[in-house]
């Protein structure tokens, strides 16, 4: 798999750590994978930044969105609610909502461009 850019820009761990695995992982695959994409709506503003985004050949696409949290901040889930304990900065977190918005806004934008 092609990775772009082939390394993390920024400083973030758990996206970083993530990515790391991938590549290592996806390294015979064929397809491409992508970090931190904008995604543009009808507007012309960006409305989502997925962490990352797999294309493999085979044409199913994959959002991925990356904690960086440890197992034991979570207290609960709740369906896409998952309550985090006090020593987590957030209260609340949506990764699997985040995720499919993100998915919707990428399906909107591919069709704006005439992508299916």
């Amino acid at each position: 798999m092609k990775f772009h850019p082939e390394h993390p820009f920024d400083s973030n761990k758990g996206e970083n750590v993530v990515w790391s695995a991938l590549r290592t992982a996806l390294h015979k695959e064929k397809g491409d994978a992508f970090y931190r994409v904008p995604l543009i709506g009808r507007d012309g503003f960006i409305r989502y930044e997925p962490d990352i985004i797999l294309f493999p050949e085979d044409g199913l696409s994959l959002i991925l969105e990356c904690k960086g949290f440890r197992i034991e901040h979570i207290v609960s889930i709740r369906g896409a609610m998952w309550q985090m304990s006090e020593e987590w900065f957030r209260r609340q977190e949506r990764p699997v909502s985040q995720a499919r918005d993100q998915a919707l806004a990428m399906r909107e934008q591919f069709e704006g461009q005439g992508i299916e």
